[in-house]
């Protein structure tokens, strides 16, 4: 039992190639622009994570291949959905749909592939697994709608339980559904969450950082946007920590067309050195997580996959 990039690759093949039969249109204008969404291929860390976890439990790929698709479906609506709210023209290294159309055909995709990607949830004929996606979903959306009924203004509390619900709820119902469609007890099922819900925090810490300091070629995505939109992720709200509320908020409205005050406080307060900290933290939890299987193999190959994912070789 090895992972690789080889592995990785593999898996995130066949997840598009799924994705594009299962997603397929017989109205060639909606197929045209389903073909376009699912031409771009992510990072897939959600199918890997799953397969890995089933492998753990003894079964295969093929046990948690038609999950692993739903899953990166939902990911890929909410990302539509994200767009829209971000404002980005730019995703994967190519122009973005509601850049390219419109908000609107953006809102509409995103709706269509995530209502049919429940739909096909009754495929999988387990309702354990089932009800695993619904409440996954259900944490997504309402966390989405916490971050944007949000003040200005957030801690680093409110923003881990942010990115928690957004972020990590997928990662959580991913190691889960790997350990469900694989036959595990139910010890290694609420391991295989909580493992879920670590990698998930910690990689979006990481892609938070990356927006002040990564490379927007290899992202595919420009950075600062979190900062152009006011949005306060952990590197800026460590940066802030020594202000109160209202020199915060000044301080956001002062700069707001300034990206380069921000980064530079940022840099001066250590926020991306902190950030990335926390994220280490949180894979190092994931790790204690993982000795608890009692397996060595395991323990040795999700080691390689937290380290890819901190540096970010996906």
């Amino acid at each position: 039992m090895e992972f690789d990039s080889k592995c990785s690759d593999d898996i995130i093949a066949d997840v598009y190639s799924d994705l594009r039969s299962n997603f397929h249109s017989a109205r060639f204008d909606l197929d045209t622009i389903l073909a376009k969404i699912f031409s771009k291929r992510g990072k897939g860390i959600r199918p890997v994570f799953m397969c890995l976890m089933a492998k753990m439990a003894g079964g295969s790929w093929e046990n948690v291949r038609k999950a692993a698709m739903i899953i990166e479906a939902i990911h890929l609506a909410s990302l539509l959905h994200d767009d829209v709210l971000d404002g980005a023209d730019i995703r994967r290294g190519d122009t973005t749909l509601n850049a390219q159309y419109s908000d609107k055909v953006s809102i509409l995709f995103g709706d269509h592939i995530f209502v049919n990607a429940i739909i096909m949830t009754n495929q999988l004929r387990h309702t354990g697994a089932v009800s695993v996606i619904h409440n996954a979903v259900k944490r997504m959306v309402e966390g989405e709608i916490c971050d944007t009924l949000k003040g200005d203004v957030i801690t680093e509390d409110a923003y881990i339980r942010i990115i928690g619900d957004k972020t990590a709820s997928l990662f959580a119902a991913s190691g889960e559904l790997g350990m469900i469609l694989s036959g595990a007890d139910d010890e290694k099922k609420v391991l295989a969450r909580e493992l879920g819900e670590l990698l998930g925090t910690a990689f979006q810490i990481i892609d938070d950082t990356l927006d002040y300091n990564g490379d927007a070629e290899k992202m595919g995505k420009p950075t600062f946007l979190d900062v152009t939109s006011n949005t306060m992720t952990l590197p800026l709200i460590y940066s802030l920590r020594d202000m109160n509320a209202d020199e915060i908020q000044l301080f956001l409205a002062e700069n707001a067309n300034s990206t380069e005050n921000i980064l530079e406080l940022v840099k001066q307060n250590g926020g991306i050195e902190y950030a990335n900290n926390r994220a280490r933290e949180f894979s190092d939890k994931g790790r204690e997580i993982m000795s608890r299987f009692k397996n060595k193999e395991a323990y040795d190959m999700f080691g390689h996959f937290f380290e890819m994912l901190m540096k970010r070789h996906f």
